[in-house]
Protein backbone atom coordinates (compact mmCIF):
# COMPACT_ATOMS: atom_id res chain seq x y z
CA UNK A 1 0.00 0.00 0.00
CA UNK A 2 2.84 2.41 0.86
CA UNK A 3 4.68 1.69 -2.40
CA UNK A 4 1.47 2.25 -4.38
CA UNK A 5 0.96 5.61 -2.64
CA UNK A 6 4.54 6.70 -3.36
CA UNK A 7 4.22 5.62 -7.00
CA UNK A 8 0.95 7.55 -7.33
CA UNK A 9 2.63 10.70 -5.92
CA UNK A 10 5.55 10.39 -8.35
CA UNK A 11 3.20 9.95 -11.32
CA UNK A 12 1.09 12.93 -10.18
CA UNK A 13 4.19 15.12 -9.77
CA UNK A 14 5.51 14.13 -13.21
CA UNK A 15 2.11 14.83 -14.80
CA UNK A 16 1.87 18.22 -13.10
CA UNK A 17 5.37 19.20 -14.25
CA UNK A 18 4.41 18.42 -17.86
CA UNK A 19 1.17 20.40 -17.66
CA UNK A 20 2.63 23.42 -15.84
CA UNK A 21 5.86 23.80 -17.81
CA UNK A 22 6.51 26.99 -19.76
CA UNK A 23 7.50 26.15 -23.35
CA UNK A 24 9.90 29.10 -23.48
CA UNK A 25 13.25 29.33 -21.73
CA UNK A 26 15.47 32.41 -21.61
CA UNK A 27 19.02 32.90 -20.32
CA UNK A 28 20.34 36.44 -19.92
CA UNK A 29 24.10 36.96 -19.72
CA UNK A 30 25.58 40.41 -19.21
CA UNK A 31 28.76 40.99 -21.22
CA UNK A 32 31.43 40.95 -18.53
CA UNK A 33 34.17 42.13 -20.89
CA UNK A 34 32.41 45.49 -21.29
CA UNK A 35 31.35 47.15 -18.07
CA UNK A 36 28.94 50.06 -18.10
CA UNK A 37 30.00 52.68 -20.61
CA UNK A 38 28.79 56.05 -21.82
CA UNK A 39 27.50 56.07 -25.39
CA UNK A 40 27.63 58.91 -27.90
CA UNK A 41 24.28 60.32 -26.64
CA UNK A 42 25.65 60.53 -23.09
CA UNK A 43 23.54 57.62 -21.83
CA UNK A 44 24.94 54.72 -19.77
CA UNK A 45 24.76 51.39 -21.58
CA UNK A 46 25.27 47.69 -20.82
CA UNK A 47 25.46 44.82 -23.32
CA UNK A 48 23.60 41.51 -22.86
CA UNK A 49 23.41 38.19 -24.67
CA UNK A 50 19.93 36.63 -24.61
CA UNK A 51 19.58 32.94 -25.35
CA UNK A 52 15.96 32.20 -26.30
CA UNK A 53 14.95 28.54 -26.31
CA UNK A 54 11.71 27.49 -28.05
CA UNK A 55 10.74 24.13 -26.57
CA UNK A 56 7.50 23.84 -28.53
CA UNK A 57 7.01 21.83 -31.72
CA UNK A 58 6.02 24.89 -33.77
CA UNK A 59 8.08 27.87 -34.91
CA UNK A 60 7.50 30.88 -32.65
CA UNK A 61 7.99 34.63 -33.06
CA UNK A 62 9.03 36.55 -29.96
CA UNK A 63 9.22 40.22 -29.05
CA UNK A 64 11.75 41.46 -26.51
CA UNK A 65 11.34 44.45 -24.23
CA UNK A 66 13.09 45.74 -21.13
CA UNK A 67 11.75 47.43 -18.00
CA UNK A 68 12.82 48.37 -14.51
CA UNK A 69 14.44 51.81 -14.75
CA UNK A 70 13.02 55.18 -15.86
CA UNK A 71 13.65 55.92 -19.54
CA UNK A 72 15.25 52.53 -20.20
CA UNK A 73 15.73 51.70 -23.88
CA UNK A 74 16.95 48.65 -25.79
CA UNK A 75 18.63 48.21 -29.17
CA UNK A 76 19.09 44.87 -30.90
CA UNK A 77 21.36 43.64 -33.70
CA UNK A 78 18.39 41.91 -35.32
CA UNK A 79 14.91 43.02 -36.25
CA UNK A 80 12.07 42.17 -33.92
CA UNK A 81 10.11 39.97 -33.65
CA UNK A 82 12.63 37.14 -33.62
CA UNK A 83 11.62 33.82 -35.18
CA UNK A 84 12.86 30.69 -33.43
CA UNK A 85 12.51 27.27 -35.04
CA UNK A 86 10.83 24.39 -33.17
CA UNK A 87 12.98 22.90 -30.39
CA UNK A 88 15.78 25.36 -31.20
CA UNK A 89 17.84 28.13 -29.60
CA UNK A 90 18.43 31.64 -30.87
CA UNK A 91 21.02 34.03 -29.42
CA UNK A 92 20.52 37.78 -29.61
CA UNK A 93 22.85 40.58 -28.53
CA UNK A 94 21.10 43.63 -27.11
CA UNK A 95 22.30 46.95 -25.77
CA UNK A 96 20.34 48.58 -22.96
CA UNK A 97 20.82 52.22 -22.02
CA UNK A 98 19.49 54.78 -19.52
CA UNK A 99 20.11 58.41 -18.62
CA UNK A 100 23.02 58.87 -16.18
CA UNK A 101 20.68 60.11 -13.42
CA UNK A 102 18.08 57.32 -13.87
CA UNK A 103 19.51 55.07 -11.16
CA UNK A 104 22.07 55.03 -8.34
CA UNK A 105 25.62 53.89 -8.97
CA UNK A 106 26.16 50.13 -8.74
CA UNK A 107 23.97 47.18 -9.73
CA UNK A 108 20.30 47.85 -10.46
CA UNK A 109 17.63 45.25 -11.26
CA UNK A 110 16.07 45.29 -14.72
CA UNK A 111 13.78 42.78 -16.40
CA UNK A 112 13.73 41.43 -19.95
CA UNK A 113 10.22 40.49 -21.09
CA UNK A 114 10.08 37.97 -23.93
CA UNK A 115 6.57 37.42 -25.37
CA UNK A 116 5.22 35.20 -28.10
CA UNK A 117 3.53 37.10 -30.94
CA UNK A 118 1.06 34.27 -31.55
CA UNK A 119 0.23 33.25 -27.96
CA UNK A 120 -0.25 36.10 -25.47
CA UNK A 121 -0.05 33.67 -22.53
CA UNK A 122 3.45 32.58 -23.53
CA UNK A 123 5.90 35.00 -21.94
CA UNK A 124 8.92 35.04 -19.65
CA UNK A 125 10.15 37.88 -17.42
CA UNK A 126 13.86 37.40 -16.74
CA UNK A 127 15.80 39.41 -14.14
CA UNK A 128 19.21 40.94 -14.94
CA UNK A 129 21.59 43.48 -13.40
CA UNK A 130 22.28 46.86 -14.97
CA UNK A 131 25.56 48.42 -13.84
CA UNK A 132 25.71 52.17 -13.39
CA UNK A 133 29.15 53.75 -13.36
CA UNK A 134 29.40 57.48 -13.11
CA UNK A 135 32.68 59.25 -13.65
Amino acid sequence: MIYSGILALIIAAAGWSLVARVPLKVDVIRDRAVLARENIQGRIENVYELKIMNVTEQPQKYTISVEGLPGIAMKSEVDLPIEVAPAANHEVSVTVDVEPDAAPEGANNIYFVIKSVDDENLQVREKASFLMQKD
